[in-house]
């Protein structure tokens, strides 16, 4: 049952409760054991009154479910434990940014994830969070310029490999920062983060904290990775001054953002270093285009610190699921299938496309490239695109996310159109898919409140009600449902697909379902749906597979050269890479990245090369990380974590472990 409230949440037979940390606009933040694991996390628990916020609770997960970096908080765990939504991370111990770089004295100190719960301020809040007044009232001695710089690094390179994975954080201030004893800078909270590649214009609200926010994003225009290094730009004035570059009321504070840049930190304080103030004055440019990027930023601050050296752990890092695609080569077949797919479709006629094949041989980026194509071609074409995330327990996971899809699609939509598509049991499927609440159309909906209490009929009902909403979308558009990683779904999942596209009449869509070829004989949700899906009951629909395989021999050579003059390396290291990475897409971005530089570059002969990578990511690993690698390189196939743990003797430091390994790419 859910509590009444969220001071009340007591946690589940897994979490026990230790304390609670802070709160947020939506969430609150505890300090919990995970009993199945033997592991102290933050718990970040969905408020009992914010169904309406659920849509974004689950986006601030998934948004960074597969990045993995040493200076961005891990997160662990997504669940649903009845109706209650939570999800785990990284504990994290530390002191604030702005303490650090000043010394804090150890009563300054904060344990587990207390900033990372802080509200969200919007625009009618007060410029700073009070963490940061309190702060400023300490009247505190000047930063030390080599602690400021040795932390700044650490922060941008957080911030980059957010940029990298395709994500805007929209909320960098001193509170979202934390620096641990060992000197490790960790960017915390990632409420208002969103995809780099989608529109990130303000049309509501406009959200993140004044102080810390960009010109652009105070005037709700649209943005990009300049905006992130604007706050940056604030955070680094905040601590060479002691003071904010623009403050007074909000209204004014926006104001003065789109007509002014502040006075440079050398005018107000003695003895700020030149190249800090330099670079602050830059980033706090009004105009976007005149802030340094990213890399100028690392590269210039590395020089200074005398490490000019790309940072040992090497970021595990996503990019939207079927966002654009960056560098893609062949697979022109496969492309030409699904097209073959989607004309079957529009003649009326469901279909489904199977996309098969082993890890990282780049099945989702073929679907990415398919609709890239296919929303320049067909605009008026709707796409729901969701994904299975192996990380997640919650309820109908291979749909979970396509739902959410749904829900921001209706939100779009006209008041009239919505409600023109609403089935009659609406109400049947937000209690299935509570995100569905959030859209004003089944919020208003003139139905009788379901009092249905048997399980089972509110379910046969709900999935009678997804099956009606989607005829009538596919009625008026051409539907396209995308659901990669099918492999993770649950039995559950297959039930609904099934009761979707059981004939007669099904909907009018094209479903397409990527998965892991090796997987398929022990994913529960695959050992039900595919042999549905060659049964006699299915015989009315078209089937389409897709086998994705590696690249030829010369796709790989001409991948390989792309990313290699991405970074202006040696485009001839190409027919090495193609070689060893035997055409497999991940194998050659990984070679391509690794042999960057000179002295990056293994020196070993050609058919030693993965062998280097290998070696090189495996020396820089922690020790628990390396002895868990080690567990499951010996076992040879996959291994349950726990067993895995035990044998490693890794009795608390199973998830760091693993987030090392995902850092690694390993």
């Amino acid at each position: 049952m859910r509590a009444a409230d969220p001071e009340a949440f007591a946690g589940t037979d897994r979490f026990v409760v230790q304390r609670r940390l802070g709160a947020g606009s939506f969430g609150v933040v505890y300090e919990a054991l995970d009993r199945e694991r033997n592991a102290r996390v933050a718990l970040k628990v969905l408020r009992a009154d914010a169904d309406r916020s659920l849509y974004r609770f689950k986006h601030e997960f998934r948004a960074l479910a597969d990045v993995s970096h040493p200076n961005l908080v891990a997160l662990y765990e997504l669940l649903s434990d009845r109706e209650q939504w939570f999800f785990t991370m990284e504990r994290v111990e530390g002191v604030g940014f702005l303490d650090h770089v000043r010394g804090a004295p150890p009563s300054r100190r904060l344990s587990g994830s207390d900033f990372s719960a802080a509200t969200h301020a919007s625009a009618s809040a007060s410029p700073s969070g009070s963490a940061d007044r309190s702060w400023r009232a300490a009247a505190p001695a000047a930063a030390d310029s080599d602690r400021l710089r040795g932390a700044l690094v650490q922060l941008v390179d957080g911030v980059c490999a957010l940029h990298a994975a395709g994500m805007l954080h929209r909320d960098i201030k001193p509170s979202n920062v934390l620096v641990t004893t060992g000197g490790r800078v960790v960017l915390l909270d990632f409420g208002l983060v969103r995809e780099l590649s989608g529109d990130l214009t303000q049309t509501i609200e406009t959200v993140g904290t004044p102080a810390y926010m960009s010109p652009e994003q105070a005037a709700q225009a649209a943005l990009g990775e300049p905006s992130d290094w604007y706050s940056v730009g604030v955070v680094l004035y905040e601590a060479l001054t002691g003071r904010l570059p623009f403050s007074g009321p909000v209204r004014e504070l926006l104001l003065r953002k789109q007509q002014d840049e502040p006075p440079g930190p050398g005018t107000l304080v003695g003895g700020v270093a030149e190249d800090l103030d330099a670079l602050c004055r830059e980033l706090l440019r009004r105009d976007p285009s005149r802030r340094p990027t990213g890399p100028e930023i690392q590269r210039r601050l590395r020089a200074a610190v005398g490490s000019p050296s790309p940072p040992p752990a090497v970021a595990a890092v996503n990019t939207p699921a079927f966002g654009v695609a960056v560098h893609f080569v062949g697979r022109r077949l496969q492309l030409a299938r699904l097209w073959d797919a989607y004309d079957l479709v529009k003649s009326g006629r469901a279909t489904t496309v199977g996309i098969y094949g082993g890890s990282g041989m780049g099945k989702t980026a073929l679907v990415r490239r398919f609709l890239e194509q296919l929303r320049a071609a067909q605009p008026g074409a709707v796409v729901l695109s969701g994904r299975c995330y192996e990380r997640e327990t919650v309820p109908f996971k291979a749909l979970d996310s396509v739902v959410d899809a749904l829900s921001a699609h209706l939100r779009r939509l006209p008041a009239d159109e919505a409600d023109a598509l609403l089935p009659h049991d609406v109400l049947a499927l937000a209690r299935l898919f509570p995100v569905l609440r959030r859209v004003q159309a089944v919020a208003r909906a003139r139905r009788a409140v379901l009092n249905v209490v048997d399980a089972q009929e509110v379910r046969r009902r709900a999935f009678a009600a997804l099956r009606e909403l989607l005829v009538r979308v596919a009625d008026r558009h051409p539907l396209i449902v995308v659901i990669d990683d099918l492999q993770w779904g649950d039995v559950d999942s297959a039930a609904l697909l099934e009761g979707l596209l059981r004939p007669p009449d099904p909907p009018a869509l094209l479903l397409v379902g990527c998965y892991r070829s090796d997987e398929a004989s022990t994913s529960p949700l695959l050992a039900v749906l595919l042999p549905l899906r060659e049964s006699p009951d299915a015989a009315p629909l078209a089937k389409v597979d897709i086998d994705v395989g590696a690249l030829p021999p010369e796709d790989a050579r001409t991948l390989a050269r792309a990313l290699l003059a991405e970074t202006r390396a040696d485009i001839s290291y190409a027919d090495v890479i193609a070689r060893e990475s035997r055409g497999n897409p991940f194998l050659i971005d990984e070679l391509s990245r690794f042999g960057l530089g000179s002295s990056a570059r293994p020196a070993a002969a050609d058919h030693e090369v993965l062998d280097e990578v290998i070696r090189a990511r495996v020396a820089r690993l922690p020790g628990p990380a390396r002895r868990l690698l080690e567990v499951v390189a010996a076992a040879g196939q996959p291994v349950e974590l726990e067993a895995a743990r035990h044998a490693a003797s890794l009795e608390t430091d199973a998830e760091p472990a693993l987030a090392a390994l995902r850092s690694a790419r390993l």
